[in-house]
């Protein structure tokens, strides 16, 4: 979780901290009341192999020790929730120290349940996972008298609905997100479209404008996605709106500060580094273009990655860091790098740089090894920790499984071995984990916040887990750690909760159209669906339409296409498609993809019953048929001659069957008219098609036409 930052120990903004912004108070008060910490129970699983790293053991860590890291991840994950569970199921929060429940607002919202939710799915945890999704779709409601902060809100619940529902399939899910990106739009009304910081989920109503560009312009993965989900464009542009707005008002130089005004779009605070304020500004630019596939997004990251390199970045006795400048002049301002910058590697990695990811990652892993584990501030270049907090943040982690996924560097591994052990040693509690007040003295705060489970725990368990636990190549995570399936890209968790598989939407290649593919009632062709059949359809969806075209006619801009269990093979009804679920089980290999273009073209159509004379069944089959034979998939040879002398010629009529009917129409094209297809689809769509349009075209009746056909495929009857 980025954008969030903690206040100096003593409670005050103190000036060598000025760029951290405190929480609210609600979020603050857990921060603020000090517990002494238990010490590491005898009891623990891992409590033996607690030791500090620290470089000092630098054993290759096995595939083997790998597996049995993850395995220790996940039953520390187990250890936390079942605290969680037992003293605080159904609030926002444990306090793992006093074993009390905490709510942000004083109304739960369901926190925890909601951000641990996709982390119990891809690490398996069937029980944990149904029993909280089961909580979450029976109880949360965001109709709620509160103002809340739309930046965590949408990263933890909205982020986090999002991903469980592409992980899970579950609808409502879905629903709830929706709810939700509803009840939040009202914070885009200001004067520049830039958020407000606070909005009121039952009644709209916004306050405060003193906001910075984390707040204002890290909202359109999680509001992207809901577009993208729902078919409905408006949470998409807003938040792109907001992202645009404050890349808009960069600096000559090309920085962003760290406060602005959203009713004037006026700076309120003028220093800039990629810390809490500003930090997931640059991550999400990035992430928007891997995502969505936005070239906006790159070209804004382009700009803006280039003038963090150059002002921000840091060579300090020849090591990497990244401090804080003038965002008009690039002066040097402070010499700050903390927990929350610990992100910044992992992104590098992502876009591309590994240089200067590995040696900020390495000043990064310096700092934690400073006191065995890392501070919230630290002067980098004095050394010296200037706020000595750890609320269990998960960035250092997340760069690590980064850097170890992109390179393959063993060392990496090592690394967040001893980042495990040490994490384990100092925050392990008795019934879940604690911050720490100090990672000088150790002491622990009374919190457990939820990006314990939605990134801490995740991040650890994905660096040391198989690959297949998740499909990096395939998902982009947002800033809370919640995997958002990418276009046309499949998910594959561990758990395949239940066998549910998410209904998914794609884009037609021409961005006309969507298409929207449930199986959730055929989980076994999800990935088939993801990987063969929705770019397929993504690609000639637009290719149909112009095939088939008429005056005055445009195609449906939305499809929805459902596998089940049904007689047949394959039905539509209007834009309804409904596929028989077994069937095209069995055709994966062979007419799976082509069967579904021929619905493709159904939906194209459009013809619908017209009076007086109804277009004819066998030439609105044929015609598809002849679309996907003749055009798709020609060389599969499913209507053709090769096909056809596999027959009996003299006996097939031209209106016998689609294929025949697609073949009779080839053969009229190639010999009479070239354009007869498109005549016929012209006329079915008016509901004026008379069969003597045949003869105008080629001098003879339909039934004419019929028999020479007929005569002339004859020829092909095999001996």
């Amino acid at each position: 979780m980025r954008g969030a930052r903690l206040p100096a120990a003593n409670g005050t903004r103190d000036s060598c901290l000025r760029f951290w912004r405190a929480l609210p108070a609600v979020v603050l008060s857990v921060w603020t009341v000090g517990t002494a910490g238990a010490a590491l129970p005898e009891t623990s699983p891992v409590a033996a192999a607690a030791q500090p790293d620290n470089g000092a053991n630098s054993s290759p860590v096995s595939d083997r020790e790998a597996r049995e890291l993850a395995e220790e991840v996940k039953k520390e994950l187990l250890h936390a929730w079942s605290g969680y569970e037992h003293d605080a199921w159904g609030h926002d929060e444990l306090r793992p120290l006093s074993g009390k429940p905490r709510d942000w607002y004083g109304e739960s919202l369901m926190m925890t349940p909601v951000d641990a939710l996709d982390t119990l799915i891809v690490m398996g945890l069937k029980e944990q996972a149904d029993k909280a999704r089961t909580l979450i779709d029976q109880e949360l409601s965001f109709d709620k008298d509160v103002y809340v902060k739309n930046f965590e809100i949408t990263i933890r619940l909205l982020g986090g609905l999002l991903s469980s529902y592409e992980l899970s399939g579950d609808k409502r899910l879905l629903e709830l997100a929706q709810n939700l990106g509803e009840r939040l739009l009202p914070v885009f009304s200001s004067p520049t479209g830039l958020p407000y910081v606070e909005v009121n989920l039952r009644t709209g109503k916004v306050r405060n404008a003193s906001s910075n560009p984390a707040e204002t312009g890290s909202l359109l993965l999680e509001f992207g996605k809901l577009s993208k989900l729902t078919g409905n464009p408006v949470y998409y542009d807003k938040a792109k709106r907001a992202l645009v707005g404050t890349y808009q008002r960069r600096s000559a130089i090309g920085l962003v500060g760290d406060g602005i005004d959203v009713e004037t779009g006026q700076w309120t605070g003028r220093e800039s580094h990629i810390s809490g304020g500003i930090d997931s500004y640059y991550e999400y630019l990035w992430k928007c273009w891997k995502l969505f596939g936005d070239k906006d997004c790159l070209d804004m990251w382009n700009h803006s990655i280039a003038a963090a390199n150059r002002y921000l970045a840091d060579d300090a006795n020849g090591e990497l860091w990244y401090g804080q400048a003038d965002m008009d002049t690039g002066k040097r301002t402070s010499t700050y790098y903390g927990a929350l910058d610990a992100f910044f590697p992992g992104l590098l990695a992502f876009s591309g740089d590994l240089e200067r990811a590995r040696r900020l990652h390495a000043s990064s892993v310096q700092m934690w090894n400073l006191n065995g584990i890392e501070p919230e501030v630290l002067n980098y270049r004095t050394k010296h920790v200037e706020y000595p907090g750890y609320p269990l943040r998960p960035e250092i982690i997340e760069s690590t499984y980064y850097l170890y996924h992109l390179t393959g560097d063993p060392r990496y591994r090592i690394i967040g071995r001893g980042l495990w052990r040490d994490f384990v040693k100092y925050c392990r509690s008795e019934n879940g984990y604690a911050g720490l007040k100090s990672v000088i003295t150790k002491e622990k705060r009374d919190g457990m916040e939820s990006f314990l489970f939605a990134e801490t725990f995740k991040y650890f368990y994905l660096l040391f887990s198989p690959p297949g636990a998740l499909d990096f190549d395939h998902i982009v995570f947002n800033t809370e750690a919640h995997p958002l399936r990418r276009l046309n890209a499949p998910v594959r968790a561990a758990s395949d909760q239940a066998g549910a598989a998410a209904p998914f939407v794609v884009r037609t290649a021409d961005r006309k159209a969507s298409i929207s593919i449930d199986t959730s009632a055929a989980p076994e062709l999800q990935e088939w669906a993801q990987t063969k059949l929705a770019g397929t359809l993504a690609l000639w969806y637009p290719q149909i339409t112009a095939m088939l075209p008429s005056d005055s006619f445009a195609a449906p801009t939305h499809v929805n296409i459902t596998f089940k269990p049904q007689p047949g093979v394959a039905e539509t009804e209007g834009t309804e498609v409904t596929g028989n679920s077994t069937w095209f089980k069995s055709q994966l290999e062979g007419e799976a993809v082509g069967a579904m273009i021929h619905e493709m073209v159904h939906v194209v159509q459009q013809y619908g019953d017209r009076d007086p004379e109804p277009f004819p069944g066998w030439l609105t089959e044929g015609i598809a048929d002849y679309v996907r034979f003749f055009k798709f998939e020609p060389d599969y040879h499913g209507a053709d001659d090769v096909w056809l002398k596999k027959q009996n010629p003299a006996k097939i009529r031209f209106d016998g069957g689609y294929r025949p009917t697609a073949n009779f129409l080839d053969w009229v094209t190639r010999k009479y008219d070239p354009q007869i297809v498109v005549q016929l689809n012209i006329l079915a769509r008016q509901g004026t098609y008379r069969e003597d349009v045949w003869q105008e075209k080629s001098g003879k009746t339909l039934l004419e036409l019929g028999h020479e056909w007929q005569a002339d495929k004859a020829g092909l009857q095999q001996p």
